[in-house]
């Protein structure tokens, strides 16, 4: 063999090994939802998932994305909610995402968390404290680098008051408020 054809076939060889992970990841796949959970300061917890047909060691991107509805209050020392103007909903979309590697068999499976919506510019009176009241997210998806998708099913609320103050529905809706 001449040796600029050696080269020419040395050259794609090397161009094939570069690649071969790119074209498994074109493959990925969900082939499990997963679930959505709240934990204790109002993250969305998408876990349970698992993502494959991405080859060994392929790095992938996994976002979790949601509509998002939340209820700031400003609470007193006495854990009272002294006035009905004394909070905000805010509303829209939310979204987190965590870098993986694929095992050897080309899978993925972990968690991926997303924060909720920030109060703004909302602010308490002099000895009130703001607190994320409640929480709600909906349409919640995962998405990959290589144009995977899924769906996890229905709505996760949490309202984070007690008492009386969790029985008000405008400080603890009982579902997920319309998003706009």
């Amino acid at each position: 063999m001449a040796p600029n054809r050696v080269m020419v076939v040395v050259a794609l060889m090397f161009a094939a090994l570069l690649t071969s992970n790119l074209a498994w990841a074109q493959n990925s796949h969900f082939v499990k939802s997963g679930t959505a959970t709240i934990d204790n300061i109002g993250d969305l917890v998408c876990s349970g998932w698992k993502v494959a047909g991405l080859g060994k060691n392929v790095t992938d991107d996994i976002t979790c994305s949601a509509d998002s509805s939340a209820i700031y209050a400003c609470i007193n020392n006495g854990g009272h909610h002294p006035s009905a103007t004394n909070k905000k909903a805010v509303n829209g979309p939310v979204s987190g995402h965590d870098e993986f590697t694929s095992d050897k068999n080309g899978t993925i499976s972990d968690t991926v968390t997303v924060a909720p919506l920030g109060p703004g510019t909302f602010s308490c009176p002099s000895g009130q404290s703001q607190v994320l009241a409640y929480v709600c997210y909906s349409s919640i998806a995962l998405d990959d680098l290589y144009d995977a998708h899924t769906d996890l099913v229905g709505n996760v609320d949490r309202c984070f008051l007690s008492g009386s103050l969790a029985n008000d529905p405008t400080l603890c809706p009982t579902q997920c408020p319309a998003q706009p």
